[in-house]
Order: structure tokens, then C-alpha cells, then sequence
């Protein structure tokens, strides 16, 4: 019987920053980088689009680092977990031609800076780094923990889970503040670890760098920018002329802004109408990316963008299930390919992200380039008007390899900081739980608390757990609903909350708990 109740995984997806990794194996040639590129874009436009639904917030994310953490987990998957984790994540390659992709792709992004925090500031810094604490004296293969060494640089560090999992928390989260000068802190919250974790798997990038052709301090002046709902905030709004990579049709306008040393780039996508950003994003997929390079050329552009800040955190488990790879996260996950039997699961994917954009270029920990070819010069006369005075995406790509390094959209310039988005903001709250219920219908009665959309949740609950015999209550004071669930169904609702205890009698207390998990 497997004993999932003893043996958690976290993934954090971070953004640090540090030192220019070692130990990747080289970019050269590997014929199946553009392989892992294309997958990997399309999962970030997947993802995007799960967590842009049903919020008007601003969202920055960095797809690479989510990516990386998740292949490095990936590594130790088998059988069915492995199945749904590459159909979801769009693994489109063998296993140990995938890794070593991912090798090449992380040989690409590294750059030859100065360490963050010494010396002058560098005009350029990509800067990446991946790590892997595990619970001392547990057992883990030695090819899995060769395989996140040699593929993914992985720093290994032993970490005391069972008796200490509030210090190890601590120590982590400093690592990732210390490295990132600050950028993100408490990236693991209090509750996401505990006694029964058995790994933390982190990726980390950090990104700061000059614009080729920086805006012009004077020009920048307040200026009115147009909310999805039609009213305005006054925000400072750069300005200046540029030669630069354009592309436009009937529904919107794409530029490209390429840092110093060619080799990432800011592609902003701006909708021709202040409230056609959700039309935009439905209709993001790798190959628009594609097709909008293709088509892009260079012109004179008199572009206006706004300065904006945000940082979000985001709590993963949930919308990585709701995907396809519910079965990572549940008592049926197969992750033998660690330990040589299947007591892990995946408890909890936590990911921070933060960016500055200003005059002078960005920095982001957690991030993304891009490159378009520019086709073409035009004349001085003929400059085209680009005013991103409206709700906004963008991307930051690797030129070289199309990577996209990082993903957001800016939907008020003046918010700065984005909302977190843990699951348990967005969905049903379980507040009660009974025993078993009559023989018409075996299992737990389980009521939840729901002030968002009940009839929406109750069918993903339906889908995900066979939650039968519902009923909804729309009353003064109460929103929520109630239903069966099978008693082998409560184990694998348990990223959905913590059951602190269930009675013989038939009660019990829970906590709804995000995506933390026993």
C-alpha cells in the first residue's frame, strides 16, 4: 500500500539571482532544442491562459523556470504520472533526450556577467540556477540525483523535513531573498512544507538589463491609460522614437524592444481596442509568436509604453491538475523513478515573479526574450504610432532559440503589485465534513463554502472526485453547497485541503489549505 501521507514533494518555481551557472552541458547544435522550445511555449501560452481566466489583474510568470522545475520532477515519473505530466507540459521528446535539451537551453540562456552584487552594476545580466533539497538519511537514486546534476546544474543540500520543516522553510526562503538582492521574499509560505515532505525542487532566474536604446528620461510624462472597464489612471508614460521591429493587423500591434547585447527582447502586444485584451490572450498559442516574427519588419516607431512594477505568486497545484496531471498530485502518482517505489506525490507548486520596467530597460527575477527579424528599412517620414495607453501582454524571448523566458500583461500600470493567485482564492472553500452518509449514497458528506460560481465548481468537483448527490444553497448569510464523495476520493482531495481529523461518529475539522497538502 502506498503511504503518501508520509512523502511530499514541492516544487517552487523562483526567481534567484545568482552567479552564471556551471556543470550545463553546452547549447551546440543540439537538433532537439527547437523541439523543447516549441513545447515549452506552448505550455506557457496553456498556462497563461488558466491563470489570466477570470481576473483583470496584472500578471507576470516566468514559463522557463515553471518548465525547468517541473522537468527536473519529471525525471523521476513513470508510467501513467508520466503520461499526463508530458501531455500536459508538452514533453515532446524522450526522457534523456529531453533533459539533455533542457541542459543545452540552459547552456544558451547563460551569460559571462560579474556576480550579482559585486562591482559596478552590469549592463547585461541573465543569470540562472536550479536546486534540490531533500529529507537527510531518505534514499533517492543515484541516477535521478546524477541526471539533476548533469542536466540541470541542480545544487544538492540535505534538509531535516520530519522535525525541522518550519527552519527548513525558513533557510530556503532566505536562500532565494539573498540571491535575488531581495526580489522575492517568503516565496514558501508557512504550511506548504511539513513533516511528510521528503523534496523541494526550485527553479531560478534573474534578469536585469539596458534597453539597446533607452527612453529618454525628459520625454516621460504623466498620461491617461484606459482600463479594460473604460475608466482611466493617470501613470508616467515613456516616450520615444524608435527603429524598431513591428508588426500590426486589424486586431492589434506588436513591437519588439531588444536589450543591449541582441540577445533577448520585449515583444509587447497591444489590442487595437482598450477592452481587447481577453480576446488577445485567447487567441495566444506558440505559433502566433511564430507567425508574428515571420511577418514583423522594421520601421521608425514613435512608441509610448508605460513604467510598470509587478510582483505575483502564484500557487500552482491546483491549475497544473486542472491541466491533465491530476495524478501527480494524488495517491496513484508514480515517481519511482526517485525512490524506486511510488510513496511521493507532488504537494504543492509555488511560483514568485517580479519586474521593473522603466527608461533605462528591466529587471525581472524569473524571466523571458524574444527576437524578431526586422525586413527592411523605411523611410524617416513614414513612423508609425505605437500608444500602449491600454491594457497590454508581453514577453520577454531568448533571440537565439525563440525561449520565452517570461509572460505577463499589464492591465493598470498604476496597481504595482498583482494579487496572489492561490488556488483557494478562486475556488470553493471546504468548511464541514460528516461521516458516512446513507446506503443510497456511500462516502462523506462534505459542504463547501462558495461565494464565486457553485454550479462551476460543483462540475469540476463532479469531474475530479465522482461528487454526487449535490445540492446548492443560495441563502442570506450562506453561499456554498454540499455532496458525496467516496472515501477513496478523500485522499486524493487532499490538495484541495487539510482534513485535520475524521471520527468514527462521523465528524470531522478541516482547513481549507490552498495547494498544500497532508
Amino acid at each position: 500500500m502506498k503511504r503518501h501521507s508520509q512523502s511530499r514533494i514541492v516544487l517552487s518555481a523562483v526567481a534567484l539571482a545568482l552567479a552564471t551557472l556551471t556543470g550545463f552541458a553546452r547549447a551546440a547544435d543540439n537538433p532537439d532544442l527547437p523541439k523543447l522550445v516549441e513545447g515549452n511555449s506552448q505550455f506557457a501560452c496553456d498556462l497563461y491562459t488558466k491563470v489570466a481566466a477570470g481576473g483583470d489583474q496584472n500578471i507576470f510568470l516566468s514559463p522557463y523556470s515553471i518548465s525547468t522545475a517541473l522537468g527536473m520532477t519529471y525525471a523521476g515519473a513513470r508510467g501513467n504520472t508520466e503520461k499526463q505530466m508530458a501531455a500536459t507540459l508538452h514533453f515532446d521528446l524522450p526522457q534523456d533526450r529531453l533533459h539533455a535539451a533542457f541542459s543545452s537551453l540552459g547552456a544558451a540562456l547563460g551569460v559571462d556577467t560579474p556576480p550579482v552584487g559585486e562591482g559596478k552594476p552590469p549592463s547585461f545580466q541573465l543569470v540562472t540556477a536550479n536546486g534540490l533539497w531533500k529529507q537527510k538519511n531518505v534514499a533517492f537514486l543515484d541516477a535521478f540525483l546524477a541526471g539533476a546534476k548533469k542536466n540541470y546544474a541542480a545544487e544538492l543540500r540535505d534538509a531535516d523535513f520530519k522535525t525541522a520543516f518550519e527552519p527548513a522553510r525558513l533557510a530556503i526562503n532566505d536562500w532565494v531573498a539573498n540571491q535575488t538582492l531581495d526580489k522575492i521574499k517568503d516565496l514558501i509560505a508557512p504550511g506548504v512544507l511539513k513533516p511528510n515532505t521528503r523534496m523541494v525542487l526550485a527553479n531560478a532566474i534573474y534578469f536585469k538589463a539596458a534597453w539597446q536604446n533607452p527612453f529618454g528620461k525628459a520625454a516621460t510624462q504623466d498620461g491617461p491609460f484606459t482600463l479594460g472597464d473604460g475608466k482611466t489612471v493617470q501613470t508616467p508614460l515613456m516616450r520615444e522614437k524608435k527603429r524598431l521591429t513591428y508588426f500590426e493587423d486589424d486586431t492589434l500591434q506588436a513591437v519588439q524592444l531588444p536589450y543591449v547585447r541582441d540577445q533577448l527582447s520585449m515583444l509587447v502586444l497591444v489590442p487595437r481596442k482598450p477592452d481587447g485584451l481577453p480576446a488577445l490572450e485567447k487567441q495566444l498559442s506558440a505559433k502566433m509568436f511564430v507567425d508574428i516574427t515571420a511577418a514583423a519588419k522594421l520601421r521608425l516607431v514613435d512608441l509610448t509604453l508605460p513604467r510598470f512594477k509587478t510582483t505575483a505568486h502564484f500557487s500552482l497545484a491546483d491549475t497544473l491538475a486542472g491541466m491533465g496531471m491530476a495524478e501527480a498530485f494524488s495517491d496513484d502518482a508514480n515517481f519511482s523513478g526517485m525512490t524506486g517505489d511510488q510513496t511521493l506525490y507532488i504537494s504543492a507548486v509555488e511560483h514568485q515573479a517580479f519586474v521593473n520596467v522603466d527608461e533605462e530597460g528591466t529587471e525581472a527575477a524569473a524571466a523571458t526574450a524574444g527576437v524578431m527579424a526586422g525586413k527592411g528599412a523605411p523611410r524617416p517620414e513614414d513612423a508609425v504610432t505605437v500608444k500602449v495607453d491600454r491594457p497590454f501582454f508581453f514577453l520577454v524571448r531568448h533571440n537565439a532559440t525563440g525561449a520565452i523566458v517570461f509572460m505577463g500583461r499589464v492591465t493598470n500600470p498604476a496597481a504595482g503589485t498583482a494579487a496572489a493567485l492561490a488556488p483557494a482564492t478562486k475556488r470553493a472553500q471546504p468548511i464541514a465534513i460528516a461521516g458516512q452518509a446513507d446506503a443510497r449514497a456511500p462516502g462523506y458528506i462534505v459542504l463547501f463554502e462558495n461565494t464565486v460560481n457553485a454550479a462551476a465548481e460543483v462540475a469540476r468537483l463532479e469531474k475530479l472526485y465522482n461528487f454526487t448527490h449535490t445540492h446548492i444553497y443560495d441563502m442570506p448569510g450562506f453561499k456554498g453547497f454540499a455532496g458525496t464523495i467516496a472515501p477513496e476520493a478523500i485522499k486524493k482531495l487532499r490538495w484541495e485541503m487539510t482534513i485535520k481529523s475524521i471520527e468514527h461518529d462521523g465528524t470531522a475539522t478541516i482547513n481549507a489549505a490552498g495547494a498544500a497538502a497532508n
